[in-house]
């Protein structure tokens, strides 16, 4: 296991699971007018900004050539957008006030970060933005207000997929190529080693305070065990540790919560599946066969719906989460992969009628 201190420190302002982001939107959804998927293109450098609405796509981003979009992640209150560009090694930011009026450029700025950037989270303040790179082993952290880039150096072998803590004390990282799990506070990382063959994406389960970690090259779904301290123990430490395997599809990729925290939901690159898993059940799977390639997934914040990036068949699927059945397939993408949580809301007073 990994222990660490949980005290008060900066990095507990900007650090919460994808999870919990998620959570919050969802449950705050009647506080938002339209909610938008981001879906990076990395076949043609363009980024398809879908209205969840009526799945049509209200607009598209061209970015330079050799981008690669990559990943995506809103800010809580919808008012940025942040493109991870995997070609390039920068991130893409994106004013959302701008796309009723489709001007000509909807890009904030863009901010350069490490190699072959991969993983993105966004703190629930939306003070920080955290982006995995793959090529350096870096985690790179962008202040939204200034821009500012800071590194962790002291990540594993291959980092990909990221969150943090739902208490905001610490961040937790993939390593693709080392097969661990980094946990990241402000004083100290730790390692947490063989939790299975090339991960590539995590969330957080906080009703069980447990991780749910793709194993894509040994068909397997880690389920991590977080233990806290109890509340009356003098020093606030935390322990990371391995619980169990689940045997899933082949090539598992992204892995997302329904917003009860019911369900699992895996999305498989060679299997060509996804598979709902009973979080109360692991026995109890139920699997939807769409088409090889899948890449990321994301829950829409109305809570009903799943969305899942079709790589190698330039589609995005979504999967009606009352029914648990393929809902429709979007055709018209090119190569998307949709790492992070790629679906944000608008305010009320923002514009909900794109022309």
């Amino acid at each position: 296991g990994a222990a660490f201190l949980r005290k008060e420190n900066p990095l507990k302002t900007f650090c919460l699971s994808l999870l919990s982001i998620r959570s919050a939107l969802i449950f705050s959804s009647s506080a938002f007018a339209q909610a938008y998927a981001f879906i990076p293109n990395s076949g043609d450098d363009i980024v398809s900004i879908v209205d969840t609405s009526d799945n049509s796509v209200a607009a598209t981003i061209d970015l330079p050539e050799g981008s690669r979009p990559y990943a995506a992640a809103v800010l809580p209150d919808g008012s940025y957008a942040f493109i991870v560009n995997t070609g390039s090694g920068t991130v893409t930011v994106i004013d959302t006030s701008q796309i009723s009026s489709l001007p000509d450029d909807l890009i904030e700025t863009t901010v350069t970060v490490g190699s072959e950037p991969r993983g993105i989270a966004v703190d629930p303040d939306g003070d920080y933005v955290y982006v995995t790179n793959y090529a350096s082993d870096t985690l790179s952290i962008i202040d939204t207000d200034s821009y500012q880039v800071s590194t962790v150096e002291d990540v594993g072998t291959g980092p990909w997929g990221v969150l943090a803590d739902p208490d905001g004390d610490f961040v937790y990282v993939v390593n693709h190529l080392e097969d661990s799990l980094t946990v990241i506070s402000t004083n100290s990382t730790t390692t947490v080693s063989d939790i299975g063959d090339g991960p590539v994406d995590l969330v957080h389960d906080e009703d069980r305070d447990l991780l749910y970690v793709t194993c894509n090259e040994d068909d397997a779904l880690a389920v991590l065990e977080i233990t806290y301290p109890d509340d009356d123990e003098d020093d606030d430490e935390i322990e990371v540790s391995m619980d169990i395997s689940i045997a899933v599809d082949s090539g598992p990729w992204g892995v997302a919560l329904s917003p009860s925290n019911d369900y699992i939901y895996v999305s498989h690159a060679t299997a060509g599946t996804v598979q709902i898993i009973d979080a109360d059940n692991y026995d109890d799977i139920l699997s939807l066969t769409m088409d090889a390639g899948l890449r990321g997934i994301a829950s829409a914040l109305n809570g009903d719906t799943m969305y899942v990036a079709g790589y190698e068949t330039d589609t995005v699927y979504t999967i009606d989460m009352d029914t648990q059945t393929l809902s429709t397939s979007l055709s018209g993408f090119d190569a998307p992969v949709a790492m992070g949580q790629f679906i944000g809301g608008w305010p009320p007073d923002a514009p909900s009628d794109l022309e």
